[in-house]
């Protein structure tokens, strides 16, 4: 082979092989296209709220859709660029300083899904993603029902921990006073000792309890809220999120199964390797999508 085409094969190589440094965000600037038939409308018709911590990322939507009503193409210097993830910025920022165009669209759209999901923003009118006030009841409406109710609380969480701050040292004065005529505790060290009660079960009935459970059948736990859903309708409750409407029934498996891996911790994917007909993908769309 001369020497000219080993020189050429090696310069085509290096084109092709991927730094040590490759990430597949340098692929992304090639789709911007495609996120631009639908992003300025996504922006325009959505309103977002946020905690403090959001609001450098609702300037910088601020700035985007600014640059798409007058039509510019160039980022202007003082846009916000605090929200910026430490992976992007080498992409955002060129070597000249400027700010790349697609990349920090592309990264404030990838950051307001991400602060979306923490709940960090909000979205109005939304009913899966609404801000935790809109959760709750409005204060014009706790103004009027506060003193109706029958809390047995101080309704002013200043007068609950004042009341609860002066009985936990009318307590302390007493047992302080009273250390020495208390039986089972006692102070050694500095340290306050509890005795340890001593078990009063006999160990007849502890038996006759093992005995009895022997003789309960062995049901699972997804069997058992089955049943449970059809005597009371319990799963009525979890409404879809965008339709409104109760769960169909092939659909209740999945969604017992969901609640079963967040009530016992077992976790979505332990949960569908252990359900048969019932994948990681039905747990996952149960919970962030759909109903739970």
């Amino acid at each position: 082979m001369p020497w000219e085409d080993v020189v050429n094969s090696i310069e085509e190589a290096k084109q092709l092989s991927r730094p040590m440094d490759y990430d597949y965000l340098d692929l992304l600037k090639n789709r911007f296209t495609y996120l631009r038939k639908y992003t300025p409308t996504l922006l325009d018709v959505l309103e977002f709220t946020s905690t403090k911590s959001g609001e450098p990322l609702l300037q910088a939507i601020d700035t985007i859709k600014e640059m798409n009503r007058h039509s510019k193409r160039k980022i202007p210097e003082d846009a916000p660029l605090n929200f910026v993830p430490n992976r992007w910025k080498k992409h955002v920022f060129s070597d000249d300083g400027s700010i790349d165009r697609h990349y920090y669209e592309m990264a404030v759209l990838t950051e307001l899904r991400n602060l979306v999901r923490s709940g960090n923003v909000s979205i109005t009118g939304s009913r899966q993603h609404q801000d935790f006030e809109e959760y709750l009841i409005s204060k014009d409406q706790w103004e009027k029902e506060k003193y109706n109710n029958r809390l047995v609380v101080p309704p002013s969480v200043e007068d609950y921990l004042f009341e609860r701050m002066e009985s936990l040292q009318k307590r302390l004065t007493w047992i302080t006073a009273n250390i020495s005529d208390i039986e089972g505790v006692n102070f050694e060290n500095g340290y306050l000792h509890i005795q340890r009660l001593e078990k009063n079960v006999p160990d007849a009935a502890r038996n006759y309890s093992l005995s009895l459970y022997q003789l309960l059948p062995r049901v699972k736990l997804t069997d058992l809220l089955m049943e449970v859903s059809e005597w009371t309708g319990f799963e009525k409750q979890f409404l879809h999120a965008s339709t409104l409407q109760p769960p169909k029934e092939e659909e209740k498996p999945a969604i017992m199964a969901a609640i079963m891996a967040m009530g016992t911790n077992v976790g979505l994917t332990k949960m569908a390797e252990a359900t048969d007909g019932i994948s990681y993908r039905q747990n996952v769309y149960c919970i962030t999508v759909a109903f739970v």
